[in-house]
């Protein structure tokens, strides 16, 4: 999963807003892995690889906004840090790149 995590990162440096059209096709596969069925170190690393390419590619976080920052706050009220710490992240990316 880690592997996974880093070659969409690094893909979306690499294209930037070009990358929304992969991500279209990515992004619901990628939520699967918020399902009961999947350890929380996933769920952990799906939610700083998504502020991490809504950091590279704001027209995701513009055109997913609503449907990530929900995600966002299932999952921060934790007592585990590195879940906390993603989500802080991904909530301030959001914050600073959507509209």
């Amino acid at each position: 999963m880690g592997n996974a995590t880093d070659v969409l990162n690094s893909v979306a440096k690499a294209l930037g807003n070009s990358f929304l059209p992969l991500f279209t096709k990515i992004a619901p596969k990628l939520v699967k892995y918020f399902g009961d069925e999947h350890p929380k170190s996933d769920k952990i690393m799906v939610i700083g690889c998504l502020g991490e390419i809504m950091n590279a590619c704001p027209f995701a976080a513009n055109e997913y906004f609503e449907h990530f920052f929900k995600i966002i706050l299932q999952h921060c009220q934790t007592s585990d840090g590195q879940m906390n710490r993603n989500c802080s992240y991904s909530i301030g990316i959001l914050c600073s790149k959507a509209p």
